[in-house]
């Protein structure tokens, strides 16, 4: 309760700037495209009396949509229901199992863009629950929960449907009955593997051929000067699946951290490029400390094999999200509150070199970049937005 409370005093902080800071850049900035669409679209939705199915929200609305038509306000209950949860999962999971200390529950702060969405209709809050409680059942079996894990990941389906998909294949892999060593290492070959076939079948399954749609909608501006361009956005060719599904894992873990956007075109700080960096620099520190544990761990009590399935786990997911032909590193919120559990069950020499190894790794780039006479990237809003909650 103590750090629940915490997080909401932060909260209402953030829906008080939301809903009463004169109109400005840095205004702007508290507010998540997404959100803003789906209240849009709930708004819309409600005038036109439009097909949900055409949204594509199915599971956003059922989460949402009636605290929304009460009072848009009323979605921050929502969203605390969901927080008040994770913050349960993660004690049950780390604290009381006597993985890591209570300063476990810090990984529900460390990602800003969270609370800039507690305000509004989101899928990374859902999102975030849903992982910690399949990863809860994955360690410790409580009732029905093979059956409990399938339904909720057909669920989260509705919500996000590649990353139901994931957690899917997460439940029915990481409840197999073999060593947890091998289990981790099934994981990560089947994700491979799955980045080889998803490059034969991308035509042929809908949400591959939804994913390829998007990607080369994305490569026409964004990616054409990537560093990788058309490896990552045109190719299908399986032959260099390996190489793509490697270097777009790279990418999701470090882009945020290394290529930040802190100022809008007029001089403000742009606070939602501000709070992705930081969320960019707690995923790659949280990632490097679950890689850490996964090939380094030796099983000699129940806490270091449920610590090495909840690693090979998280980069599981990560390896899995990555299959994506465009580079989203926001797509993996949902596992960050656990990658900070893992990097608070290492030893503090361990937990410090990754947190400052990576910092150091993210201001070098930045750095570098500076001094070669880049230009650091701006943000331009031609349009007045109102907030999520107004």
């Amino acid at each position: 309760l103590l750090w629940f409370s915490f997080f909401v005093v932060f909260s209402v902080f953030v829906f008080f700037l939301q809903n009463f800071l004169p109109y400005s850049d840095f205004y702007e900035g508290l507010f998540i495209p997404d959100t803003i669409n789906m209240s849009n679209t709930f708004d819309n939705l409600k005038e036109s009396g439009d097909s949900l199915l055409s949204t594509g929200l199915v599971g956003i609305y059922f989460i949402y949509y009636l605290s929304w038509i009460t009072h848009p306000a009323f979605s921050i209950l929502i969203n605390y229901i969901f927080v008040y949860y994770s913050f349960k999962l993660i004690y049950e999971i780390f604290v009381k199992n006597n993985l890591a200390g209570q300063i476990v529950c810090l990984g529900l702060f460390i990602n800003p863009y969270v609370f800039f969405a507690i305000t509004g209709p989101n899928k990374e809050i859902p999102l975030i629950w849903a992982t910690l409680y399949i990863v809860r059942n994955l360690l410790y079996r409580p009732g029905k929960w093979f059956l409990k894990s399938l339904v909720l990941s057909i669920l989260v389906a509705t919500v996000r449907d590649g990353y139901g998909v994931i957690l899917l294949l997460a439940t029915v892999i990481f409840s197999l009955n073999i060593s947890v060593k091998l289990m981790c290492r099934i994981a990560i070959l089947f994700a491979f593997l799955a980045s080889f076939l998803a490059d034969l079948l991308m035509s042929n399954l809908s949400v591959l051929e939804k994913n390829l749609v998007i990607s080369q909608s994305i490569n026409s501006d964004a990616q054409s000067s990537a560093l990788i361009g058309d490896l990552l956005a045109n190719s299908t060719n399986p032959l260099l699946s390996v190489i793509k599904e490697f270097l777009r894992m790279v990418y999701n873990w470090l882009t945020l951290s290394v290529f930040p956007v802190f100022i809008t075109d007029s001089g403000f700080v742009y606070s939602l490029g501000l709070a992705y960096w930081i969320y960019g620099v707690s995923i790659s520190i949280c990632l490097l400390a679950a890689l850490y544990g996964l090939f380094s761990n030796k099983i000699e009590t129940i806490q270091d094999k449920n610590k090495l399935k909840i690693a090979g786990f998280i980069v599981f997911v990560w390896a899995t999200v990555s299959i994506s032909l465009f580079i989203q590193p926001r797509y993996l919120m949902p596992i960050l509150p656990i990658s900070f559990g893992v990097l608070m069950t290492l030893r503090k020499k361990t937990r410090y070199i990754c947190i400052f190894s990576m910092l150091l790794f993210s201001l070098s780039i930045m750095l570098l970049y500076s001094l070669s006479g880049v230009k650091s990237p701006i943000i331009s809003f031609d349009d007045n937005v109102e907030g999520s909650v107004k």
